[in-house]
């Protein structure tokens, strides 16, 4: 016998289910659509801003070599390193004119996150890159992607004017004849040294909850 509020109940729950269909069907589709739908925003489903800013500034200046070598510009400046935006993620460090130099075998620590940076000298056989050594560290900011909850170790590059990047030898196959080589690749991380070298300020993409000190 018809029910008219059966039939009714049968509708919704029809409808119901082709919506959730469609959406996971276009989840599967497209996994990774842009929060926001803003053009050239960083920043994808799931993703934190501090993520985003982390994927972004590597990319950035992972791309900055790639153009240098490509003769399609010079390396970015100290001052535009510490001035890099992107409509949600940006870097935001001072520049000092003396361009003071981090202290060797020294760590530095942000007491807040037990996150720390020790830099040693070390010989770069062919650097063409202005490296002053290497660093031993690990970034402990909440919110980011935990690459090196472990810790890492890179080299660093001088920017100028108290501004360093760190890089790291990344090796890539050429899929055409299966040789390999390796390119640098630079870390979501931009180093700002205070006159003194006492404390320093790193910047991963996006906020910088306080400086490391020398211990």
């Amino acid at each position: 016998m018809y029910n008219p509020k059966t039939f009714l109940r049968c509708i919704c729950t029809a409808a119901m289910s082709v919506a959730l269909i469609t959406l996971f069907a276009g989840c599967l589709g497209n996994p990774h659509r842009i929060n926001g739908k803003k053009t050239g925003q960083p920043i994808m489903d799931g993703w934190t801003r501090q993520q985003a800013g982390e994927f972004w500034l590597a990319a950035t200046l992972t791309d900055n070599w790639s153009d240098v070598i490509n003769a399609k510009r010079g390396w970015m400046t100290a001052e535009e390193l510490a001035s890099l935006s992107n409509v949600n993620v940006k870097v935001t460090l001072p520049v000092h004119p003396e361009n003071p130099m981090p202290k060797m075998g020294v760590t530095y620590r942000q007491k807040s996150t037990g996150g720390y940076i020790t830099f040693r000298d070390s010989v770069i056989v062919g650097d063409t890159l202005h490296t002053i050594g290497v660093a031993d560290y690990q970034l402990c900011e909440p919110l980011y992607f935990s690459f090196n909850e472990k810790g890492a170790t890179s080299m660093v590059q001088n920017r100028g004017k108290g501004i360093f990047t760190l890089y790291h030898m990344n090796r890539v196959r050429n899929r055409e004849d299966g040789t390999a080589r390796y390119e640098p690749q630079w870390d979501a991380a931009v180093i700002s040294v205070f006159p003194g070298a006492d404390s320093l300020l790193i910047c991963r993409g996006n906020t910088i909850y306080e400086a490391y000190t020398a211990e």
